[in-house]
């Protein structure tokens, strides 16, 4: 039987709470620059549908202008 992964809520010494992706390697794993960048995107899909309309479109072209950048 394959063990439960999936997006688990943690929460920091500051409160703040922040979505971590949850595998099935959990015992003391560390991890990669590929699970980092995921536990970063699951915070931000997450929060995308509280964000003020603004802020998501200064995301979007954070993203579009790194992408330009990067070709």
């Amino acid at each position: 039987m394959m063990a439960e992964a999936g997006l688990e809520k943690t929460q920091d010494l500051m409160g703040n709470t922040h979505l971590v992706a949850k595998s099935a390697a959990e015992s003391g794993a560390i991890l990669n620059d590929s699970a980092l960048a995921d536990n970063y995107l699951a915070e931000v899909v997450a929060a995308w549908s509280t964000l003020p309309e603004i802020t998501r479109q200064a995301i979007l072209n954070l993203v579009h202008d790194a992408r330009r950048t990067n070709v």
